[in-house]
């Protein structure tokens, strides 16, 4: 198990945001800065949990996505995405979506993360996960129908719940 540094929560609303950064071998500090590759939001009754693994590969949104305001609740995910994908060369992700409810504000701010990913040039594959209940992937069904259109996406729907691997 690696340990992780942490940096002072940086608030956002009523939840701290907390970015994480790899242990640090003997490099300058503008050189660490680099390795910037983890980042987590804890889920709120309104938001869901968002981890970002960039070494893996792997983003994961789960829970309800219904924020007060969706462009701010993505902001800061996208811009740690944005800072951090091209200067790590990041090649490929798979977005695991686990979402038990996503209004249409939040699957707009969805829709455009999906967007900055593809327009980075970054291979993306979407994980959709259908839990116990048939209704949980109603949510996804329009933004599906626009990102099948979408040739450098591939798009999995998958029985169950995620699991780190």
């Amino acid at each position: 198990m690696r340990a992780y540094r942490r940096e002072p929560p940086s608030y956002f609303g009523n939840k701290a945001l907390l970015a994480y950064h790899a242990p640090f071998p003997k490099i300058s500090h503008s050189s660490y800065l680099c390795l910037r590759m983890h980042f987590h939001v804890a889920s709120t009754l309104h938001t869901p949990e968002v981890q970002i693994d960039l070494t893996r590969g792997n983003i994961l949104l789960r829970g309800a996505c219904f924020p007060e305001n969706a462009t701010e609740f993505f902001a800061p995910i996208i811009e740690f995405l944005r800072e951090n994908i091209q200067k790590n060369h990041v090649p490929s992700l798979e977005l695991h979506l686990e979402l038990t409810y996503i209004n249409s504000a939040a699957r707009k701010s969805l829709w455009q993360l999906v967007r900055l990913l593809l327009d980075m040039g970054t291979s993306l594959q979407i994980i959709l996960y259908r839990g116990t209940e048939d209704e949980e992937l109603e949510d996804y069904e329009e933004l599906v129908r626009v990102w099948e259109r979408e040739s450098r996406l591939r798009i999995e729907e998958r029985e169950g719940y995620y699991e780190l691997k």
